[in-house]
């Protein structure tokens, strides 16, 4: 990718406001830091070069890239999640828990039934 533009509707961003842009892309093989170039063109024509170093008044916009965890392998394929044993155990006994409240429920009925006539 060369170029992102992005344009403003409405007012537009007036001169000293800020707005953040995101865009979605590959990201790059290594670990690295990329500099922006970023032009900034107002209505009256002015433009605004974001191109200095990092200490300049305009300086670049940087982004870092990092390689962070995923759940993917390269392929796509979705590696298995190790299952917490206490989880497992809890939805069991809410479970049990459920079955226990319908038989007393139903039992209680029942009882009730039986003890009008």
């Amino acid at each position: 990718m060369k170029t992102v533009v992005w344009e403003a509707t409405g007012e537009g961003i007036l001169p000293g406001q800020f707005q953040r842009f995101t865009f979605v892309a590959k990201n790059p093989d290594k670990e690295q830091k990329i500099a922006w170039d970023a032009y900034q063109q107002y209505k009256d024509g002015e433009i605004v070069e974001w191109t200095g170093d990092e200490k300049a008044e305009k300086p670049h916009s940087f982004t870092t890239i990092a390689k962070g965890t995923s759940l993917t392998g390269e392929h796509g394929e979705v590696s298995s999640v190790e299952k917490n044993a206490g989880t497992s155990n809890m939805q069991l006994i809410a479970i049990v828990l459920s079955i226990l409240a319908i038989v007393s429920s139903v039992g209680t009925c029942v009882f009730m039934v039986r003890r009008k006539k």
